[in-house]
């Protein structure tokens, strides 16, 4: 772990079965077009079917930020692990868990990341940790919007 690290942290209840949930991660591309603030996605396949690249392109903060993520997915789990393997972070990784919760499901997602700018960390890791949560519950939400998750 580089030095400068932040993270962030956000468990939401989604109105969908586990197995509609994790269809919608699956199948990201779909329900990143909903999400304001997702310019671009990409998402291309992996060795196999439990891994792929991602290509992201987000506007936070009034910033472009754009990086490319290794992702493990874990269908058994309901998992998703990713870490930065092209970008502008000097640390990126993290994940999402999909689990049962009454009638629906609870997803978290865990972003840890450092901006690589060691004299401004200070300052520019909690604008970054803040604008990724606000993504993140973007995302989130749109993992229950109709026709997303089944």
């Amino acid at each position: 772990m580089t030095t400068g690290v932040a993270n962030t942290v956000i468990r939401q209840s989604i109105p969908v079965s586990p197995q509609g949930l994790w269809g919608a991660l699956v199948d990201l591309q779909r329900m990143a077009k909903t999400v304001p603030d997702v310019r671009h996605i990409a998402v291309a396949p992996g060795a196999d079917a439990s891994r792929r690249l991602v290509d992201w392109t987000v506007w936070l903060k009034g910033f472009e930020l754009q990086w490319q993520e290794a992702q493990v997915l874990d269908a058994r789990a309901m998992r998703l692990e990713f870490h930065q393997s092209q970008g502008m972070f000097a640390h990126y990784q993290g994940s999402w868990q999909v689990r049962e919760q009454g009638q629906g499901s609870e997803l978290e997602i865990r972003i840890e990341f450092d901006s690589g700018l060691p004299h401004l960390s200070q300052y520019v890791n909690p604008v970054l940790a803040e604008a990724f949560e606000g993504l993140a519950r973007e995302l989130a939400a749109a993992c229950g919007k109709p026709g997303i998750a089944g």
